[in-house]
This record gives structure tokens, sequence and C-alpha cells, in this order.
């Protein structure tokens, strides 16, 4: 059975379930017992077996949730608050985009600019009134780049918006930190106050 002994957690797994529950059955109802795998009983095993074993699962999950070399996603993040560290945030690419044609024309929030070569779509943060300048977005997180002069094809056409480009270069988001970054960087944080002076020098940068 699944439990949690002194050498550990123990989980039970699915096969083991099924083995189980056929064992029961027959000492219920004899070796006779029809246990062919496309047989009612079986098919029922496997239900119960199924239910038994994600229950099974989500406790090995919890269980490893409390463990900074094994829990993940949102866990580890609130795990390593403990060390007074915080998992690295994505962030979107950000650039000023030019806009000009109609004077007196606005553009709205939302507004769509593509790459030349329509492998990057931006979107503005606020609107922009012809001719004029906004902040925009790419829309995918991470550190994508866009040279100056790249940006330039409308992704939303609008009346009397003539042209568009980026004068200076995007500047580059970031993805978020992974399970795997983020447990390395509190493994490097634990050395603060490490015997070893270059150990804790790396902990405490």
């Amino acid at each position: 059975m699944t439990q949690l002994t002194g050498a550990g957690f123990q989980v039970t797994r699915l096969v083991d379930r099924v083995a189980q529950l056929q064992a029961a059955l027959v000492g219920i109802f004899g070796p006779d017992i029809n246990l062919d795998p496309t047989g009612v009983d079986a098919q029922l095993i496997s239900i119960f077996a199924e239910s038994n074993n994600n229950l099974d699962m989500l406790a090995e999950a919890v269980y490893q949730c409390f463990n900074p070399n094994t829990a993940t996603g949102v866990a580890q993040s609130r795990l390593v608050k403990l060390n007074g560290i915080r998992r690295i945030s994505g962030a979107y690419s950000t650039v000023v985009l030019s806009f000009d044609g109609t004077s007196g024309v606005v553009l709205p929030a939302g507004t769509l600019v593509l790459s030349g070569d329509l492998s990057t779509t931006w979107k503005t943060l606020t609107s922009v009134t012809l001719p004029g300048t906004a902040t925009a977005q790419c829309t995918v997180l991470g550190p994508t780049t866009a040279a100056p002069g790249t940006l330039t094809s409308k992704g939303t056409p609008e009346y009397g918006w003539l042209t568009v480009t980026n004068a200076a270069a995007a500047i580059p988001g970031q993805f978020e930190e992974t399970d795997e970054q983020l447990r390395i960087r509190r493994d490097a944080s634990t050395t603060t106050t490490a015997q070893s002076v270059l150990d804790a020098i790396r902990g405490a940068i």
C-alpha cells in the first residue's frame, strides 16, 4: 500500500493495484473467476485500480512538493521563498515605434505591427496620435529581437495610417526561470554562510 515510512514515501503503482484487486476477487470467488481483460470483472478492476492509482500519484506529488530537489512549478516557487529568493519572471520584449500618416488620426492601444519578414508581431501599449510614437510589446514572451528599421508592416489596417518603423532596436525580454535554473540558484544561495570563502561570496551574489 502507498504509505509514508521511515525510509521515505512508498507509492503503489498501477500494475500492483490491479494485481491486488485481482487477488482479492480470486480470494472471494475462487480461482475460476474470469479475469480475461475483455471481461466485465477485469474492466471493473481496471476502473477501481486507476481510481486508486490517481490518488497514489496525487499523494506522491504532494510529498515531492516539500523537497526543493523534486518540487516543480508553483510548489517550487513557494518553497524557495523560505531561502529568501523568488523565481525570475518572464518578460516581453518592447520597442518604440514611430507612426506616420494623416495628422490627427488616433491609432488605438493594441494596434498590431509586424516585422518586415512577418516573423514577429508587436502590439502598442497605448494609443498614438499620428504622427507620433508609442511603445509596443511583442506578443510572444521571451527575448525576441528586432533590429532598427525591421518593424515596418501593418498588422491592423487603420484609416489614415501610412507607415511605421522602429528607429532603435527592441529591448529583449526574457523567459521565465525554469525549475532546474531555479533549483541551481537556490542551491547556490544556501552557501552564503559556507565556510568556503569563494562559496560564500558566490552565494551572496
